[in-house]
């Protein structure tokens, strides 16, 4: 075995040519079908069943397969909401950063109770004829909800032959799988009778109805198997009839480091394949290993491959005959490899109102993850997949996986032993062999990287040669080039949803003149549907509901009015406390003069360039600084603005206010520069002219700028997560179906703990569901249990 060993190593390590120069076909066609890079997905949502008047709260993450990192190329990603019959009820972009992006749905009153499903997808998954978009099964439940009527409890059974053959007169392993109605696992016991009804053996499934057996069936005799369910229930099933002539493939993967390949075959076959080439091919998405075999004068080959030069994740065998043919294909999980890493949580002395918590991690990578906090005795949360199983099994297998993330989740021999069944049984490769032959993808769909935004002048402006745009959410105010035809086009534009964005050219003069332009958006954004294959493969997916509503507050957040308050003194004395401070602001004053308009035209475009981030959309406005609080590690805290001495309430009071009529701006990012109150986004004190002629309420109309329209669809932005308003923490409703928090964007950096603020809820119990990825492609998934004091 160990001389096997050496001789396979060896070969793994040769060119490919090398191994096969006779028929190079498959060697060039396999890395051809995964020449274009793969993206695959995986969406954490903060539960999976949810009540009419809920945010349905979410963070994607996008990941490249064959690099193992994130996937940083498409910023463009497309989330909507289906229902049961897969019609798009609603779709949003939003906008990736370093392959993350995370965003909600409000579920008003045009969502009736039912079964929805969540897809994620981006541009360029339409490349490939093999679907990578994710998909989750929710349901949404109100006040009319009834629970489906119970369909009487069927089951199916397969044999299902290891490599896709049972020949006659050798060694087999019998795969097998029941399962019910619901496409749940069932547990089964079995016995295989000969045509005399003779009991030649017996075999029992795992908790998932999977299992296997050792056949050696005789030439042309049937055999029948007697399966009995759990609740005692029999039926007879046919055995697979034996093939005389072929190759049966048996893997033992239970060593931890390597696997046993055997491939059997019986005296008829040898008889025609003992002086024939095989090819044993070992790939996962476009690498390949190549290994020669030969029969010769045996009709047994056995042959032990260390597993550190395998790839990580699922591999596939697949034996090819010596007319380029694929004749056995097994999927197994090497997780000599696998990138996982463990977190570790603690509670903190509270802090004011909220409960303090730490999470920290000993690996030497940054860690961005997303994490559901809800009550330990919820059963609203039910995913089919975590980031492990999203990542590493879903893309490889066909068709539904019960529970898959189980395998993952504190893995053991037991599991990696299931998972190993789960494999044999599922079939072959998600990969069609006659595709990868004749029809590798093209690139017909981009990667897309924002909106192309195009456009011009009408009519005769001679002396225009560039556009002034004004600030948007995600852009300065600029000048934009046009070309000799009056024209632009701006690849890889980000605008939010619903933003007007302004434009003015200036002339000789210096003035702001209104332009008549034509202006294009370039987006992908189709409404599409889920086909009935993919509604019929995720249906099976476990959702729970029917919760008692009487206890949930329908108005479950409180709208305040808006209050903005406005000085009606220009004067410039600072408020007390403030003066003796005031040294502190005297590096970032900045005094306006005529021209500072050019530079400048408003105050946000100002306060952009000078550490915040800011937007202005539909007369809102919204500042906050690009620090992270300390404390949460999550939050981008607002600073505290003062508009003539008098503290903003709003800040919408600034949208488009003119710099022309600002005398001074000072700035203080550590919020030195007051002592009263909050101070952690830093304090802005902004000085209006003497002679200034700032109208507040015409702050917004701006007569010197063409207007255009909102975009079909632009980038969704985030809201902020918000913990429902409930009657009571302790009945049965929030016990099971409430929410606690969804933390969409923590930041775990190496060596140093964060901490996480939650809300009081009298919960005593709670679960942390915590997804994440590193910068070096490591995933964290864990669900947390913490107790609390």
């Amino acid at each position: 075995m160990k001389y096997q060993l050496f001789y396979l190593i060896f070969f793994l390590s040769l060119p490919l040519n090398v191994l096969s120069q006779s028929n190079p076909k498959i060697e060039t066609a396999y890395p051809e079908y995964f020449n274009l890079p793969r993206e695959t997905m995986f969406v954490h949502l903060n539960k999976t069943t949810f009540i009419s008047g809920e945010e349905i709260w979410f963070k994607t993450y996008t990941y490249d397969r064959r690099q193992h990192k994130v996937f940083k190329e498409t910023t463009n990603i497309y989330v909507g909401i289906y229902n049961s019959e897969g019609k798009q009820i609603k779709k949003q972009l939003f906008l990736a950063e370093n392959g993350r992006a995370h965003g909600s749905f409000k579920i008003d009153s045009t969502y009736t109770s039912g079964t929805y499903y969540v897809k994620a997808s981006t541009n360029w998954m339409q490349n490939f004829k093999e679907n990578d978009a994710f998909v989750q099964k929710i349901l949404i439940v109100d006040k009319n909800y009834a629970e489906p009527q119970k369909e009487a409890i069927s089951y199916d059974f397969q044999f299902l032959p290891e490599g896709g053959h049972c020949i006659a007169d050798t060694k087999n392993h019998i795969g097998f799988k029941a399962i019910d109605h619901l496409g749940q696992g069932v547990v089964v016991k079995g016995k295989v009778l000969d045509s005399e009804n003779f009991e030649l053996l017996t075999f029992e499934s795992n908790t998932f109805g999977m299992g296997k057996f050792i056949f050696r069936p005789e030439p042309n005799k049937a055999y029948t198997a007697e399966i009995t369910f759990k609740n005692g229930e029999t039926i007879t099933k046919q055995l697979p009839k034996a093939e005389l002539e072929g190759i049966s493939m048996l893997i033992n993967n239970s060593d931890k480091n390597e696997i046993v390949m055997s491939f059997y075959t019986n005296n008829e076959t040898l008889k025609n394949i003992k002086n024939k080439s095989f090819k044993i091919a070992i790939h996962k998405d476009g690498d390949m290993k190549l290994l020669p075999l030969s029969f010769g004068q045996s009709t047994r080959k056995s042959l032990a491959l260390n597993k550190e030069v395998l790839f990580e994740g699922v591999n596939t065998i697949t034996l090819i005959d010596s007319e380029n043919r694929p004749i056995n294909e097994r999927l197994f999980f090497n997780s000599s490899s696998l990138k996982s890493e463990s977190v570790f949580l603690s509670q903190l002395p509270s802090i004011n109102d909220s409960l303090a918590l730490s999470m920290y991690h000993y690996k030497k990578e940054n860690f961005n993850l997303s994490i559901s906090v809800l009550p330990e005795t919820t059963i609203s949360y039910q995913p089919n997949h975590n980031i492990i199983s999203a990542f590493y099994l879903r893309p490889y297998v066909k068709g539904y996986i019960e529970t898959p993330q189980y395998y993952f989740y504190k893995p053991n021999a037991e599991k990696s032993e299931d998972l190993d069944l789960l494999l044999l049984t599922q079939g072959w490769s998600r990969y069609e062999w006659n595709d990868i032959f004749k029809n590798p993808p093209t690139e017909v769909y981009d990667f897309e990287q924002g909106i192309t935004l195009a456009g011009g002048i009408n009519g005769n402006y001679a002396d225009a040669d560039s556009l002034y745009m004004y600030s948007t959410q995600y852009y300065s105010a600029q000048f934009i080039p046009l070309d000799k035809n009056k024209g632009f086009k701006i690849p890889n534009f980000k605008v939010a949803d619903n933003e007007n964005l302004k434009f003015s050219y200036v002339n000789k003069k210096m003035q702001f003149l209104k332009p008549t332009l034509n202006v294009t958006y370039k987006v992908f954004n189709s409404i599409d549907s889920l086909s009935s294959k993919t509604v019929d493969v995720y249906k099976f997916q476990k959702t729970y509901g029917k919760p008692i509503l009487e206890n949930w507050t329908q108005n479950s957040t409180v709208d305040l009015d808006e209050v903005v308050v406005v000085s009606s003194s220009k004067k410039k004395t600072p408020v007390v406390g403030f003066q003796s401070f005031e040294r502190s602001f005297k590096k970032s004053t900045k005094i306006f003069d005529e021209n500072a308009g050019l530079t400048y035209p408003d105050v946000i475009s100002y306060l952009r360039t000078h550490g915040y981030k800011v937007s202005q959309t539909f007369g809102q406005v919204v500042i906050q600084s690009r620090i992270p609080n300390s404390i949460s590690g999550e939050q981008y805290p607002e600073p505290t603005i003062y508009l003539d001495d008098v503290q903003l309430q709003s800040f919408n009071v600034l949208y488009e206010l003119p710099s022309a009529n600002i005398e001074k701006i000072y700035i203080d990012k550590r919020g030195l520069g007051q002592s009263m109150s909050g101070g952690s986004g830093g304090v802005i004190r902004i000085y209006m002219k003497e002679n200034s002629v700032f109208d507040i309420k015409e702050a917004s109309k701006v007569s010197a700028n063409y207007t255009v329209s909102e975009p079909t669809i632009g980038f969704t932005s985030p809201k902020t997560f918000y913990t429902p308003l409930y009657n009571s923490y302790n009945n049965s409703f929030f016990k099971e179906y409430g929410v606690i928090s969804w933390i969409p964007k923590l930041e775990l950096p190496q060596n140093v703990s964060s901490k996480i603020l939650l809300p009081k809820t009298e919960t005593k119990v709670i679960k942390l569901y915590i997804e994440g990825i590193a910068d070096d492609g490591t995933l964290i998934s864990e669900i947390k249990t913490l107790t609390l004091e």
